[in-house]
């Protein structure tokens, strides 16, 4: 036996205690007190068993610890709950087994402190724990390797003497020394249920490493055994994680590193045993997620993690892997095998070795030639495994032997195959996620089932999966056809069936009459049920069965349901009569409901029990529990608490937080500090907490980039802009249709909607359209300046919190003379002014974020320009044109809308001619010309919209 022991020096502990006797009595009292809230570790002592390794923690006082296992490095984790481990220096080296050093950290929060010890491992060994008083006992299994047996001639005898009694690395117990002889026949040839038997017992090739994973996908919880369970799915290998305890109120952090959020919410309602719910935080500089369970409990309880492929599992409530085991949940696929000598062929009546892991103490055998008859061997299934085939699946159930089966089916996606006083060995204790193999088969368990002498098999499947049972020697097959393929499959024979009129002689025998009935209605449509749809009725998906029954007893109608269905029924006193019915391939769960509507009946459901009671004893105790319910608010005592707000401003979420107050509630405004002021029970202010989680989110910002341009009627056709649609008043509330623009430099695009443009002669005629590449846009707008075909009079840049206004205006005023005469008593005076009228352009936009990250914008587009001119006292004015548009469109993130059609006309006639001569006539036409030149501009308007990531 080899030991490494790290102990603190007694020398120093000495000299300690000398200093702490100096020192005055305020002082004893505060050491006293941190004795009593925080405890030591003392020492760790390694032990190199023969069976094992076994690490002792030893410490000051009873410490509280959890365990779990972490990967790259390998390594096991003990942490500590207000302990201190700071008295066992820096890195204690090992090298005992797999063990390799012990590492300890202190970690102070404020929530306590947290002792921490890092046991490095070389190798992947199973572990176990286990507390001692104020000790922690560590124990790696050492693994046993898996040794082929030799097949001995035909007809010749193995006799397996063990010398002396060998502990089983899980129970700790001796074996049986008392020898053990198996006959081994070996056939002349091979079948393929042996082949299949040798399969299982050979070792099992690991599957490929997964590379690390970068992103969780999504998050899945569930309850199991009365234990939750939160499942992370991620894109790789989910090895690099820890764990802290929170106090007040509890809380598990579950921190995973290099990974980021491939799901959206951020706080994910559980409120399923003890559990609130789960807040999903990302904290991308440390390069972690954060996964915060909050827990209804006063404490954090134990919890377990277990890593399987791509998926992170932590189960709360229990203390270890060996307890999830028990209970039918995987164990993990580090755990070291188990040793199991199978035999190769047939078994003669003897019995057969079990696992190391199981070993169960047989009476010793005499000598071969004298051994007495012993009963029939207990068959031991080998291996269960599923394989995908076309148009299905197979599950094959390998044993040592045949084995007595049946088949029950709960519902219509879950098969429970029994085999009868059957073995199956702690390895074969497990459940299958098979989603990803393919086929109809989602989950795959084998367990052994509570209070009965075998094991079982269960199957979860798709809707509508046929299933068929066959056994062929030592294998017994589950054939599944999925539902596409469903008329492929076998499908059972109907059975004729004859209803019981009535139900006579004993109660039990007639409730056994009727089970044998409905077993018979069951099977006979078990692979073609299709349940009849009843319109704007509820929808049933129980198993079809048939009832006919003449004056039967209403409790045993419900046990026979009960027995179909698999659920606990409950009665009281006052639930009985009598009932007649004929029902004929009904949905047990709709014929439960009628039953109990006929009845005056109703039940409440908690799993899968569920207790039926008359509707007025129903209806009576709802009341009651919702006024005990009232009257424990009423006396339950009110916690304050602050929430602090950081998007959202706390008067604008009073109102909708206020209906879920209770009647003793309230909550008020901290206008400085942008805080929520809450005072309620503990229920309801969980319920604002989770509220202001999800209302106290940033808004969405959009970024708007808009060109408004003028340019020539002739350019505008150039640029090839094909309308959408096309709106000639004022005031629209339409959407049109998909638009785009061309770009002459990279070839014309492909459009859903190519409608002419609007009426150029109208005075505002809009028409809407889109753009796909605002860069290209840009370009043809700068070689239309340069080619003087038109003139950019604005291209504002501006970011805008959805729902609120962005405005941009632009202003082009023009002048006009003014000559004013005034008289005095020097004479007339003449004064001439120049004046300026405004001719503006102004755009509105309003945006908002839709789900699908579309943008939806209210726009407003008001353009001015001169309308016609009048002359008075010498003076002459223009008028000013104003026409207005308000529309609403779509456009996709980083998308362009564009706005056109708006037209100015101008006109212009000139005349030049000589004097004298262009009046003589007829000839002076000869000396004079006429010019008309008519011009006619187009307002465009480009929008591009893009959403800012916060």
């Amino acid at each position: 036996m080899k030991s490494v022991i790290k102990k603190l020096p007694w020398a120093m502990l000495a000299l300690t205690l000398v200093i702490a006797g100096c020192a005055g009595q305020a002082g004893q009292v505060k050491e006293s007190v941190e004795k009593a809230a925080v405890a030591r570790v003392l020492s760790v002592t390694g032990e190199d068993l023969p069976d094992r390794v076994r690490l002792t923690i030893d410490g000051s006082a009873p410490l509280t610890y959890t365990v779990f296992r972490l990967s790259e490095p390998l390594r096991l984790i003990v942490d500590l709950a207000d302990t201190d481990v700071t008295q066992l220096g820096d890195k204690i080296d090992v090298s005992l087994g797999n063990v390799t050093s012990v590492v300890p950290e202190q970690f102070d929060e404020e929530a306590g402190r947290i002792g921490r010890l890092e046991i490095g491992l070389s190798e992947l060994w199973g572990y176990e724990t286990s507390r001692v008083d104020n000790q922690i006992i560590i124990d790696f299994i050492k693994p046993v390797a898996v040794s082929e047996p030799e097949i001995a001639p035909a007809q010749a005898a193995v006799a397996v003497t063990p010398e002396e009694p060998v502990e089983s690395p899980s129970t700790g117990m001796p074996q049986s020394g008392a020898p053990e002889v198996v006959e081994l026949a070996v056939p002349g040839e091979t079948t393929t249920e042996e082949a299949n038997v040798t399969e299982a017992v050979a070792p099992v090739s690991e599957k490929p490493a997964l590379e690390p994973a970068t992103v969780v996908t999504k998050v899945l919880f569930y309850e199991e055994n009365g234990h939750f369970s939160m499942e992370l799915v991620g894109d790789g290998s989910l090895g690099k994680y820890d764990a802290l305890n929170l106090t007040d109120p509890a809380r598990l952090v579950v921190d995973v590193w290099g990974v980021s959020k491939g799901f959206k919410p951020r706080v994910i309602p559980v409120e399923m045993s003890g559990v609130a719910r789960i807040r999903v935080g990302e904290h991308a500089k440390e390069g972690k997620l954060r996964f915060v369970l909050d827990l209804e409990a006063e404490t954090v309880p134990p919890y377990v993690f277990d890593v399987r492929d791509d998926r992170l599992i932590v189960t709360l409530g229990v203390k270890g892997p060996s307890e999830i085991t028990v209970k039918g949940t995987p164990e993990p696929v580090e755990k070291a095998v188990e040793p199991a000598v199978e035999p190769a062929a047939e078994v003669v009546p003897t019995p057969a070795i079990e696992p190391a892991a199981e070993v169960v103490p047989t009476p010793a055998i005499e000598p071969v030639a004298e051994a007495a008859p012993v009963p029939p061997p207990v068959p031991v299934i080998s291996d269960i495994r599923y394989r995908t085939e076309e148009g299905g699946g197979a599950v094959l159930i390998i044993a040592d032997s045949p084995v007595a089966y049946s088949v029950s089916q709960p519902d219509s996606r879950h098969l429970i195959v029994d085999l009868d006083k059957a073995k199956l060995p702690t390895r074969l204790v497990r459940s299958k996620d098979t989603r990803d193999v393919g086929g109809p088969l989602l989950a795959l368990s084998s367990f052994n089932p509570k209070g009965k002498n075998g094991a079982r098999v269960s199957l979860t499947y798709e809707e509508g999966t046929q299933f068929q049972v066959e056994q062929t020697g030592i294998t017994l097959t589950v054939v599944l056809a999925s539902p596409a393929t469903e008329e492929a499959a076998a499908v059972p024979q109907a059975i004729p069936q004859e209803a019981p009129q009535g139900i006579k002689g004993k109660p039990a025998e007639a409730a056994s009459r009727s089970r044998a009935q409905a077993a018979v209605s069951q099977e006979a449509n078990g692979a073609s049920m299709q349940a009849t749809e009843i319109a704007k009725g509820p929808k049933y998906t129980g198993d079809l069965m048939t009832l006919d029954f003449k004056n039967a007893d209403v409790l045993n109608v419900l046990r026979l349901i009960a027995e179909v269905s698999g659920l606990n029924i409950i009665t009281g006193d006052n639930v009985g009569g009598k009932i007649s019915m004929r029902m004929v391939n009904v949905p047990w769960d709709q014929a439960l409901n009628v039953i109990l509507e006929t009845k005056g009946l109703g039940q409440i459901r908690q799993g899968n029990v569920v207790r039926i009671a008359p509707l007025a004893q129903i209806e009576k105790e709802r009341n009651a529990a919702l006024t005990a319910k009232k009257a424990q608010e009423q006396v339950e005592d009110l916690i304050l608490k602050i929430i602090p707000l950081s998007y959202a401003k706390a008067g604008d979420v009073v109102s909708q937080l206020t209906p879920f107050l209770g009647s003793r509630g309230s909550i008020n405004t901290d206008a400085r500090t942008n805080s929520l002021i809450v005072k309620d029970v503990k229920r309801n202010i969980r319920k604002i907490e989770g509220l202001v989680a999800d209302l106290d989110i940033p808004t969405p910002q959009v970024r708007i980039e808009a060109r408004i341009v003028i340019v020539d009627e002739s350019w505008s056709r150039n640029l090839g802009i094909k309308w959408g649609g096309h709106a000639a008043t004022s005031g629209g509330t339409e959407i049109f249709g998909n638009a785009g623009v061309s770009d002459a430099s990279y070839g014309g695009g492909d459009f859903a909607v190519n409608l002419p443009a609007s009426n150029p002669t109208s005075i505002l005629g809009v028409s809407f359209g889109s753009v796909g590449s605002f860069t290209n846009l840009d370009l043809r707008l700068s070689v239309m300046e340069q080619a003087n075909k038109g003139k950019i009079i604005s291209s504002p840049t501006l970011m805008v919190i959805q729902n609120q206004e962005a405005s941009i205006e632009v202003n082009n005023p023009f002048p006009e003379n003014r000559t004013s005469t005034s008289v005095d008593t020097e004479g007339a005076t003449t004064t001439t002014s120049v004046s300026f009228s405004d001719i503006w352009t102004k755009l509105k936009i309003t945006p908002q974020v839709t789900s699908n990250d579309d943008i939806f914008m209210s726009v407003s587009v008001e353009k001015d320009s001169k309308g016609q001119q009048a002359t008075f006292e010498n003076n002459t004015y223009t008028g000013v044109n104003s026409h207005k548009l308000d529309t609403k469109i779509i456009v996709k993130n980083n998308g362009t809308a564009v706005i056109g059609g708006v037209y100015t006309e101008n006109k212009q006639d000139s005349k030049s001619s000589v004097p004298f001569l262009s009046k003589v006539p007829l000839l002076g036409n000869l000396f004079k010309s006429t010019a008309k030149e008519k011009n006619k501009e187009e307002l465009l308007i480009f929008i591009n919209a893009s959403i800012v990531k916060n």
